[in-house]
């Protein structure tokens, strides 16, 4: 009986290791909500850097997932958040990937809540700008 249940917990303990998180997404608003939702599957253009026409910011957008999380996934849910904002493009502003190589932390210093740039934790970030062309012939 025992060599059965040393059996059970390790199969247990084994899906608990392959398991991972789903994707977080987070939405901050940075101008008051004023444009109607698009659809989920808006198109929703991503710009490398900020566009040189005039653009409203409207939110702050972020995906917080697994080391492995898949890219394209993190960027879908990134999109979809920015659709429901009615955002015509995102601008990455950071997308980072980290392992738990960095140096621990000092003594003295304390961290509650360890994420991505932190000692210990491995993860992706994305974080994108949600704008709105002011020029509606910008937008496509």
């Amino acid at each position: 009986m025992f060599s059965s249940l040393v059996g059970l917990l390790s199969i247990v303990c084994a899906n608990c290791a392959s398991q991972t998180d789903p994707p977080e997404v987070s939405i901050s608003w940075l101008a008051p909500v004023h444009r109607a939702a698009k659809a989920p599957n808006c198109t929703m253009p991503l710009l490398s850097a900020l566009p040189n026409v005039d653009y409203e910011q409207l939110a702050i957008v972020e995906v917080a997932a697994d080391y492995d999380a898949d890219s394209l996934e993190m960027a879908k849910l990134a999109q979809r958040e920015a659709c429901e904002t009615g955002a015509d493009a995102l601008v990455v502003l950071e997308d980072q990937k980290q392992g738990t190589t960095l140096q621990p932390m000092h003594i003295g210093e304390h961290n509650p809540d360890p994420g991505v740039g932190h000692a210990g934790h491995s993860g992706r970030f994305l974080e994108e700008l949600a704008i709105a062309y002011e020029d509606k012939k910008t937008a496509r």
